[in-house]
């Protein structure tokens, strides 16, 4: 028994050191196929610690079990003290739950949902991060409605997720065909402004015009059908002068989004007038 224990605690010792130290990747590879896998039911039994508490651990290690979805080393962290909802200085995120890589996997979101993450969480210093106050409270939100899958949009926002601040139609809008089921969920759903003026690198913009930006043809259709304003007072630009700026790389596209434009704006021209009456 004795010898065993001895066991126990070098490897409990080498997979803590890897978790406290910088170690190259091919490390980790070894530690984690020859000494900790094989060995994982009694190493997950083992009593808790705290000793990943406070940020006490390799950040590089956390990335890379969460990149590799290496599931049971994310679990032993967790055992051991490391809090999901440890902010990641210097980065662009400041949540593990709002990594790309988590972002656009459903299942590593539940995985930190149950394990405690908190999307509802905002950054002790938001301008770190590139963030406002409002911003930063729905970050998350924006990131998923960015990168991620209908499912973790969801996930996140019945979980408690900030909508208000996200401008989740706005980057939905602008990311293209790929996010359509997000846009129309929150079309749908009408939790957001479709009119929402908010500025971006210093210039106005509604979701109606990132989707013109951002090439999203259908996404101009379903905004428009859903009561964009086709010709918003902007201050910098405006949604037929971006349909117009089209013309240079697609002149098809830039025609047709114009034709969109203009019979929305006759649409509710004639709406306009038949109220007068």
């Amino acid at each position: 028994m004795s010898e065993f224990n001895d066991f126990a605690d070098r490897v409990d010792t080498i997979i803590r050191d890897l978790c406290l130290y910088d170690d190259p990747v091919n490390t980790y590879l070894e530690v984690i196929n020859f000494w900790f896998l094989p060995n994982l039911e009694w190493i997950l039994a083992r009593p808790p610690t705290t000793i990943f508490s406070e940020g006490n651990f390799d950040r590089n290690v956390v990335d890379w079990a969460i990149g590799t979805k290496c599931y049971p080393l994310l679990r032993y962290l967790v055992l051991n003290g490391w809090d999901v909802n440890h902010e990641r200085q210097g980065y662009h995120c400041p949540w593990y739950l709002g990594m790309p890589c988590v972002i656009k996997d459903p299942k590593l979101v539940r995985w930190f949902l149950a394990h405690g993450a908190d999307p509802s969480l905002v950054p002790t210093r938001p301008a770190e991060y590139g963030l406002d106050m409002q911003g930063a409270q729905g970050q998350l939100l924006k990131l998923a409605a960015c990168w991620g899958p209908l499912e973790t949009f969801c996930l996140l926002q019945d979980s408690g997720a900030n909508i208000k601040y996200s401008l989740a139609l706005h980057a939905a809008a602008y990311k293209g065909p790929r996010q359509l089921p997000i846009l129309r969920h929150l079309l749908q759903e009408g939790a957001l402004d479709v009119n929402e003026v908010y500025a971006f690198d210093h210039r106005a913009g509604t979701p109606l015009l990132e989707a013109i930006e951002g090439r999203n043809e259908e996404g101009v259709r379903l905004l428009l059908e859903y009561g964009a304003d086709p010709d918003p007072k902007l201050q910098n630009g405006s949604a037929i002068a971006a349909a117009q700026s089209l013309a240079k790389n697609d002149p098809d596209m830039s025609r047709r989004i114009l034709d969109m434009l203009a019979g929305a704006i006759e649409s509710r021209r004639q709406v306009n007038d038949q109220a007068a009456i």
